[in-house]
């Protein structure tokens, strides 16, 4: 066979958009333990593409039922079809670990750099945590920010009851009961401060808003809200009884 006879040819690996087709054409290692899909993941992968193209789907699976390997399968059919760039979100480093073990298993190009060529054009998928995402400066876009955001064409969230919580933590402020800002006085002008956690001291400028006299409490509350939501990207501010 000549070397030049593969010239012309497809990648079925990088057309193929039927997740079960998908499946069996990507360029698994030898030893590879994904040979065969588990027949739940293929019925998912079959509801899953006659409905692609709507909005937060929700895949509720048992554990160890195979669901990232359906995750990753769907987001390389995405990058396929041509949807824009595709993220893999999980809760925490361990599991990152977990599924960039089985991508590579699956034969599924994969980065965890948002600077990395290949995943800025769609050649490959960003497998990293709900914080890189949901933060006060994400470089996916926060509502006020000047920066260009890095577009995104599909994201699947892994174990997303257990990510929930991060991004609400992610954009929540405290302040202490003991804290003068706590209950401030009607009577006098404040000066409040916070800072947008939990980015490191280095990065996290220490931010102030005027609340002028005489306001009713909530009056005070929503703006500092406003505030939060016009400098750092804080949607939520909460009052914390330690």
């Amino acid at each position: 066979m000549s070397i030049f006879d593969s010239i012309g040819r497809s990648n079925p690996a990088g057309s193929a958009i039927d997740p079960k087709q998908l499946f069996r054409v990507l360029p698994k290692p030898q030893g590879s333990p994904y040979r065969f899909p588990h027949d739940i993941q293929s019925e998912v992968w079959d509801k899953w593409f006659d409905r692609r193209n709507e909005r937060d789907l929700v895949v509720k699976m048992n554990t160890g039922s195979g669901k990232t390997v359906i995750g990753l399968v769907i987001l390389k059919s995405s990058l396929n079809e041509g949807k824009g760039p595709a993220v893999y979100l999980v809760p925490d480093t361990q599991l990152k670990s977990q599924v960039q073990k089985t991508a590579e298993g699956l034969g599924i190009a994969w980065t965890e750099d948002l600077d990395d060529p290949i995943f800025r054009q769609s050649q490959a998928v960003l497998i990293t945590t709900v914080h890189t995402m949901f933060n006060g400066r994400s470089r996916f876009g926060v509502r006020g920010s000047t920066g260009r955001p890095i577009q995104v064409g599909t994201v699947v969230i892994d174990d997303a009851h257990a990510c929930i919580p991060i991004v609400e933590h992610q954009f929540s402020m405290e302040i202490p009961s003991a804290s003068p800002q706590y209950q401030p006085s009607h009577e006098m002008g404040h000066r409040l401060s916070w800072c947008p956690r939990p980015l490191p001291a280095a990065r996290c400028p220490r931010r102030t808003v005027d609340v002028r006299p005489g306001l009713q409490q909530t009056q005070i509350e929503e703006q500092i809200r406003q505030a939060a939501r016009d400098v750092c990207g804080v949607t939520h501010i909460e009052r914390s009884c330690a």
